[in-house]
């Protein structure tokens, strides 16, 4: 689901208090990328896939919701290329800037889905990059010549 590099270095190795082949080996401090303590509520949501519920995300404070939007930056979760319909962003549980990232990704693409880290990614899709696209290209001023339609189940309930 996702990575985090630690520099680990061992400082100590010796024969553990608790007897048999265990060792206590003690390691120095990792740095600062490294989980919050939140990740393992994140982590047990995402355990069994990509979320299919609305505002799971919403209890979580801002580490949280933090490291649910890592999780949506991980997978091609998103489907690609939609454009037309309408979209309702429920921002009652915008608080801070990775809660309006995931409720601009929910009500585009659905729960679980990533519209990006921040607005300079938010500005590229859309501008016609891999998610929903606009009505019309900003460099040109011309209606795409083919544009996908929303399928049925593409509305998403707020």
């Amino acid at each position: 689901m996702t990575g985090y590099h630690l520099d680990l270095d061992t400082v100590e190795a010796h024969p553990s208090a608790l007897g048999g082949a265990l060792i206590d080996v003690t390691i120095t401090n990792p740095g600062d990328e490294r989980p919050t303590l939140a990740a393992p509520a994140v982590w047990g949501i995402w355990s069994d896939g990509v979320p299919t519920r609305h505002k799971q995300w919403a209890h979580f404070d801002a580490d949280g919701r933090s490291e649910w939007l890592d999780l949506t930056h991980v997978g091609p979760y998103e489907p690609e290329g939609l454009s037309g319909g309408t979209y309702h962003l429920d921002g009652q549980h915008v608080t801070d800037r990775a809660g309006m990232l995931l409720s601009l990704g929910e009500a585009l693409l659905g729960p679980g889905a990533n519209y990006g880290r921040c607005l300079d990614s938010v500005a590229d899709y859309l501008c016609g990059g891999l998610s929903v696209v606009p009505p019309r290209s900003p460099s040109s001023g011309t209606t795409p010549t083919s544009p996908a339609t929303p399928s049925p189940d593409m509305s998403w309930p707020t």
